[in-house]
């Protein structure tokens, strides 16, 4: 038999969520059932717009920082570090074994350094010139 690959809408979010699961499926024996949790933090002025937040997910014992945004007028207020030590707290209760995140080198690589994250990867190049940095923060548990 010959096989064809063709090429699917890629608004076709059965289609996703189709592969999703096949490889969600492949991967339980190894990793167990994941109990994915999503986290979202955010901080308003005092006229209730929003001028901080944090996305994150936890899965299989790790938190995922995926975006951690501050406005430009309010940066360097501590306003981050608030934000990244109570996701920390979230992870650790959570029974968190790491934190990992990504940033570019144009971004906060200092900031994150600052708080105890580590380098562990490097991809050069990307995007356009610059280089995406993966950190880690490995946490403290009992056991």
């Amino acid at each position: 038999m010959e096989y064809h690959v063709k090429i699917i809408d890629p608004t076709n979010d059965e289609e996703r969520y189709f592969l999703f699961e096949r490889l969600t499926e492949f991967n339980l024996p190894f990793l167990g059932k994941n109990q994915e949790r999503k986290v979202v933090l955010g901080v308003d002025d005092g006229a209730e717009r929003r001028i901080a937040g944090l996305a994150a997910t936890i899965t299989y014992g790790t938190m995922y920082v995926e975006r951690l945004w501050v406005d430009e007028k309010v940066r360097s207020s501590g306003i981050g570090r608030k934000l990244m030590v109570q996701a920390e707290r979230i992870a650790k209760h959570s029974g968190c074994r790491m934190i990992h995140l990504f940033t570019y080198d144009f971004q906060a690589p200092d900031f994150y350094e600052q708080l105890g994250f580590e380098q562990w990867g490097m991809l050069e190049g990307f995007p356009n010139g610059h280089c995406q940095l993966h950190y880690r923060k490995l946490l403290l548990t009992n056991g």
